[in-house]
């Protein structure tokens, strides 16, 4: 199963700009073009308007190269009023109903960092449960970052729709975290 690309959402489409994951589509042919086009939509009538058109043309050119193996949806969180470089790949997992949902989305996160699992208050009647956590990154050998993850996954009955987000940023994690919930409480499942 995979998610299911629609106009019909309830998440913000202002915030949460969908990522192409592979090119051509739609009316993109290429990662230049959209960047170009995604620069313009993003940017029109703002303060600094051409720098800041430079600056955005420069990230979605980076936010189109971060891959995710399975991922069959990419978002980068933009609100108008800052730009980030915050990306959330969508995923569907096939899902047992008896696992704890926290243990799967935790995984081994729990031998280096302290995960900190928060159960949410449903939406549309679908518990939405998230995990978030530290990641240690090194640089030639020596721990040299910390990046933040967060992992959250809508309960449906034989699958779990899951937003995953990574930021070198640490501090992103706060705040895209209820952006993130609301993202996820409103991907289809095909």
């Amino acid at each position: 199963m995979k998610s299911q690309s629609t106009t019909d959402v309830d998440f913000d489409t202002e915030t949460w700009i969908e990522v192409p994951t592979q090119f051509p589509s739609g009316p993109y042919e290429s990662t230049e073009q959209w960047a170009k086009a995604v620069a313009f939509q993003t940017t029109d009538g703002l303060p600094g308007e051409a720098d800041l058109r430079d600056r955005t043309e420069r990230a979605a050119r980076v936010i189109t190269d971060v891959r995710h193996e399975i991922a069959s949806r990419k978002f980068w969180y933009f609100p108008r009023e800052f730009g980030t470089e915050t990306v959330a790949h969508s995923y569907i997992m096939e899902y047992d109903g008896v696992t704890p949902v926290a243990d799967l989305l935790t995984g081994d996160a729990a031998t280096y960092s302290f995960p900190q699992v928060v159960e949410h208050e449903p939406v549309d009647g679908k518990r939405i449960v998230s995990v978030a956590h530290t990641i240690p990154v090194e640089i030639d050998g020596e721990d040299a970052l910390v990046a933040g993850s967060l992992r959250l996954a809508r309960v449906e009955k034989y699958v779990l729709v899951i937003v995953d987000i990574v930021d070198m940023q640490a501090q992103m994690i706060g705040v895209v975290f209820d952006d993130a919930v609301a993202l996820a409480g409103s991907l289809s499942v095909d």
